[in-house]
């Protein structure tokens, strides 16, 4: 986010404040020209201003207790009494007026999209292996869609009893506890309005678990049952989009793959506009790997040849989502995820994503993948105009609600 007009009151430049400043104050949306709710605002950290001037504005990060609408013009009210605070006089989202050099001749179609999405109230419904997987693979587009208005639904098909954790978390059963109330609060960082659960025992990271008596592993369920339990979901929601997991499962677990089938099935049983899979840009991720491994980043027992399998390769790939700006949010709903942050052999791959210094976080983490299952875009050679279109001619997509039609049944 931008902020401008940033005045410290009692100084002449923003430089003289403390590294690691703090402002606390209230957060008073303005809509129409009227104060219509104030949010408490956990803080202002001005450390990173000192360095950080652009034509005379500086650039702090505001980080409240929910995400702002897109565009919404805000106020901080702030004490004037109180030492080193800073008057912050509008708050904008830098993206809206940002675009990848790439999508220039499609600016004026986006700009339009965007502004019909801001106003037309959509319904996604996000579906996940276990508590964690929202946090990890798209917190940041889910916590976008919040922010522009639109609903967001979290479904997990397990309780991710077999997650591995530090033996501090207790038995399965007690560790199941933890992760639920995890995947709740993960799901209030992102600011999701419905959190449900399909029922299903977690398979473990081979299929080998043996769940408790009357409870079905979810890698070995019926794929039309589990269909039906989601798109029960589907239908109650009225969805507009639905969120599964590439045909890898990513990884490869058992519990992911089983996601693309039970997704894929629920999306056509709920006539669902638009299925769209989460993953990870294979080919970027393969060189960041083969990096690591040559400056001696990674542990040696990892195999790259594994990961030359995993997810989707950049051709088959046909959002990628820029969520830097949501990233608070999408660290927020990691760290909730504590139990997967550790096992008793030493920290896990959330723990370190969570040390990053928020710059390289932004970097590291600030973009979202997907690959659009339904409806299927067309061949670079068939495309036209459509939004399908512009991700087969190499024009990646930033948008999840794109290829949704223009006013769904019942919302005009």
């Amino acid at each position: 986010m931008s902020v401008h007009d940033v005045v410290p009151p009692g100084v002449q430049h923003p430089r003289h404040l403390a590294a690691g400043s703090r402002v606390h104050g209230q957060l008073e949306r303005q809509v129409g020209g009227r104060a219509q709710q104030r949010d408490a605002v956990d803080h202002l950290a001005v450390g990173q201003v000192v360095a950080a001037a652009r034509r005379r504005r500086q650039h702090l990060d505001p980080v409240a207790r929910r995400q702002l609408p897109l565009g919404e013009r805000v106020h901080l009210r702030l004490d004037p009494a109180e030492a080193r605070q800073v008057a912050v006089g509008d708050v904008q989202d830098r993206h809206l007026r940002r675009r990848y050099a790439d999508e220039a001749p499609t600016m004026a179609a986006g700009a339009r999209r965007a502004r019909h999405n801001a106003r037309v109230r959509r319904t996604i419904v996000s579906f996940h292996a276990h508590p964690d997987d929202e946090a990890l693979l798209c917190a940041g587009t889910l916590a976008k869609a919040v922010s522009q208005g639109h609903r967001v639904v979290l479904v997990s098909a397990t309780d991710g009893a077999a997650g591995l954790a530090a033996s501090a978390f207790g038995t399965p059963e007690e560790l199941a506890k933890h992760r639920i109330a995890e995947l709740n609060a993960s799901a209030a960082a992102i600011g999701a309005h419905r959190v449900e659960l399909l029922g299903y025992a977690d398979s473990g990271l081979h299929g080998e678990v043996e769940p408790a008596p009357g409870v079905e592993p979810f890698a070995h369920a019926d794929v039309g049952e589990a269909a039906q339990r989601l798109a029960r979901i589907l239908r109650e929601e009225e969805a507009d989009v639905l969120t599964g997991y590439d045909v890898t499962g990513g990884y490869g677990h058992p519990d992911h793959v089983q996601v693309h089938h039970v997704g894929a099935a629920a999306a056509a049983l709920a006539g669902t506009p638009l299925l769209l899979e989460a993953t990870v840009d294979r080919d970027l991720l393969l060189r960041a790997m083969r990096l690591a491994r040559r400056l001696r980043l990674l542990p040696p027992e990892v195999d790259l040849a594994a990961f030359e399998r995993a997810y989707a390769p950049r051709a088959q790939i046909t959002h990628r989502i820029d969520v830097r700006a949501w990233t608070p949010a999408k660290r927020a709903a990691m760290a909730a995820h504590a139990s997967q942050a550790t096992a008793d052999t030493g920290d896990r791959t959330l723990a370190a994503f969570l040390r990053l210094p928020a710059p390289l976080y932004r970097l590291v983490l600030g973009r979202e993948w997907f690959v659009q299952r339904w409806p299927t875009p067309p061949s670079a050679g068939s495309a036209t105009g459509s939004a399908a279109g512009s991700a087969a001619r190499g024009r990646l997509l930033d948008d999840v609600l794109v290829g949704v039609r223009a006013t769904p049944p019942g919302r005009e």
